[in-house]
């Protein structure tokens, strides 16, 4: 950690460390309340992480995040209940329609902008803010921080500040080129928090034996991606999700795998693919049969086996130790057997993880006991809130993880803005 300089310092009602989604909600929520910020970013301009959401199409939220029939976070989605009061995603969606970004929704649930994708979802941000007053400071990436009577003294690059209210949105780990580079949480450590490392989230799951180009990009339709720790006692000892899975250069990605990639830790466990999910040996294997029988003279390799494309027909019965090229009516029960015991469960051998800057997201962050979740303020010290990326919560991927940022940053705005003027902002809530 860097030692504070002897210098003068600026003060200033309320900081804010970080200018992405969290650190942006977190402005605008307290400049409407009648407390302008200044916004800290480490790089040359805001809302860089943001550009690359979605491919650049930015799922801005997800309709179902503040359903709490089914926790979207991993077990943590009651923390958000505060912050989902106060920003939910429909009044997200209000919010950016009525303010000059028009929203679409797919797939009933997933809300994206109409037009610009992730570019057009920044310059709303910036836009509202220089409207409402937020002043911007960039390259002042926050060094060293330390709590006195009189305020939160912060070190920036440029820059010392003395702020009556601090909140820190400085993202996770992943895609540290943007400013999300784990640093924020080293001031948060200063303060003897406790954190949970980083680690990669939404990512692919690489397989030490990679596909040949000639398979990327096929697709197992509607198949099971399974997890199962390798102690009962983990956090999370068996964890599914179903859906489409596909086949890159490295080995596996789409939405189950993204979603599961998270529990790769040093824990340890096991990952399972069934690709017949629905389906049991008792009546797959009579199926199989009937499917090689029924196409007696016709080759193994050619047969259209259930949830096998045909580019890679051939190399699955090779793995399951059964000749490609030989007649259906030569196929035997043993054989169905094997096949069907693929087709249903297969342990993944898989390569190593990819590293925490090229995932999409990142796991870990400030433990959640170090919060009040009805302010976002640290136990520590009520003047010092954290939102965002910053918070060891992560969702699923679809929207959840940015409406999780903007409401947590929005709570925390708000917290700080009544702090500052004296009251509590949960009271008039």
């Amino acid at each position: 950690m860097t030692a504070l300089k002897e210098m003068k310092a600026e003060s200033l009602a309320l900081l804010i460390v970080g200018a992405g989604p969290a650190g942006l909600a977190a402005a605008l929520a307290a400049a409407e309340e009648g407390c302008p910020a200044l916004l800290l970013e480490s790089k040359g301009e805001a809302g860089q992480k943001l550009r690359l959401t979605g491919g650049g199409r930015c799922n801005i939220s997800n309709l179902a995040s503040d359903d709490f029939t089914h926790d979207h976070y991993f077990g943590q989605a009651a923390f958000l209940r505060p912050a989902f009061r106060v920003l939910s995603p429909e009044v997200l969606r209000e919010r950016c329609q009525r303010q000059g970004l028009p929203l679409i929704c797919e797939e009933g649930v997933r809300l994206y902008p109409r037009d610009g994708g992730a570019e057009a979802v920044r310059n709303f941000l910036l836009r509202r803010a220089r409207e409402l007053g937020v002043q911007l400071r960039c390259r002042q990436k926050a060094l060293a921080l330390k709590p006195l009577p009189e305020g939160i003294l912060l070190q920036s690059e440029k820059q010392a500040y003395l702020a009556r209210a601090l909140i820190l949105c400085g993202g996770g780990a992943s895609f540290p080129q943007t400013g999300s580079d784990g640093s924020v949480l080293e001031l948060l450590a200063s303060l003897g928090c406790s954190f949970r490392p980083f680690s990669p989230a939404l990512t692919g799951l690489p397989l030490k034996k990679a596909p040949g180009s000639d398979l990327q990009g096929l697709v197992f339709k509607d198949a099971e991606l399974r997890f199962k720790a390798a102690s009962s006692r983990s956090r999370r000892a068996a964890a599914s999700f179903r859906g489409d899975i596909l086949l890159t250069a490295s080995g596996l990605s789409g939405t189950p795998v993204l979603n599961l990639s998270r529990e790769r830790s040093e824990e340890g466990g096991s990952f399972f693919l069934s690709l017949l999910p629905d389906e049991t040996e008792s009546s797959l294997i009579p199926h199989l049969l009937n499917l090689a029988h029924d196409n007696g003279r016709s080759l193994c390799r050619n047969l259209p086996w259930p949830a096998l494309p045909r580019k890679l027909r051939a190399a699955a019965l090779q793995h399951c130790g059964i000749d490609p090229d030989k007649q259906g009516a030569n196929f035997s029960r043993e054989e169905a057997a094997r096949l069907a015991s693929s087709l249903l469960v297969k342990k993944l051998d898989l390569g190593n993880s990819p590293p925490l800057r090229s995932a999409m997201l990142s796991r870990g962050g400030l433990l959640l006991e170090e919060l009040n979740p009805r302010t976002m303020s640290l136990r520590k010290d009520p003047r010092i809130f954290a939102a965002g990326e910053l918070l060891d919560i992560d969702g699923e991927c679809g929207g959840f993880n940015l409406q999780a940022a903007f409401a947590s940053g929005f709570l925390a705005g708000k917290s700080a803005a009544a702090l500052l003027k004296g009251s509590s902002y949960q009271e008039k809530s």
